[in-house]
């Protein structure tokens, strides 16, 4: 693993992480307003109840889910308890027993959380940009080796471009040349071993609430036989 390639890995992570994440709350935003939601606080309290079977397989309403992809972590970032009983007196949880954080915005939410809510709450935007951006994140991560090599950092680094400009442009053709703009300077600046550091330190939190997430997930399903 050459320094090259290191590089090559790190500043892919920033296009994703912290370039590409911009993009997508920026799409939730302008989704949110074009629909008559003021606040993104109204935007979850309206779609409360379509995020709450993406956690709970089963509520009083009587629906059922078998597959749930909304972590509690993740709904914590975006609502809080509000009541530990059930105000229809049944059995199970609720929406009506939470409400969004006040003053919550969209910069609470990472690539995947962004990506969650765009393919669940808002399935016209284009899910194949979605899906490009959630699939490199996942593998970034997740990678055994902290590198990418040239030819694989310069598919990878079109395809993610490219899922962010469609994106982008779905907003305004401003925020498409202001994006363009972004991702240049970002390929063309040098990048010295403290940003590599803090990108290391940033890939390994996403991955460390990941598999906190993956664990969580393990210890419930077993303890539905119990």
């Amino acid at each position: 693993m050459s320094v090259e390639d290191e590089i090559r890995y790190g500043r892919t992570c920033s296009l994703v992480l912290n370039k590409s994440v911009a993009v997508l709350r920026r799409v939730v935003k302008h989704s949110y307003t074009t629909q008559g939601a003021p606040s993104f606080e109204v935007f979850l309290n309206n779609n409360k109840h379509t995020l709450f079977h993406l956690l709970f397989k089963q509520c009083c309403c009587g629906n059922k889910s078998t597959v749930t992809p909304l972590s509690k972590y993740q709904w914590k970032l975006l609502y809080v308890q509000t009541s530990t009983r059930n105000p229809h007196g049944q059995r199970g949880e609720c929406p009506c027993q939470y409400t969004a954080i006040s003053g919550v915005t969209p910069d609470v939410m990472d690539v995947s959380l962004c990506c969650l809510v765009l393919s669940n709450i808002y399935p016209g935007v284009s899910m194949p940009d979605i899906d490009t951006i959630r699939d490199v994140r996942n593998k970034l991560i997740h990678a055994s080796n902290a590198s990418l090599d040239a030819m694989l950092y310069l598919a990878t680094w079109n395809k993610v471009e490219a899922a962010m400009l469609n994106l982008a442009q779905g907003v305004s053709s401003t925020f498409r040349s202001d994006t363009i703009n972004a991702v240049e300077d970002l390929k063309n600046r040098l990048m010295d071993s403290s940003e590599l550091s803090e990108l290391k330190a940033l890939v390994m939190d996403e991955k460390r609430i990941s598999e906190g997430e993956r664990r969580i997930s393990e210890i419930e399903k077993v303890s539905e036989y119990i």
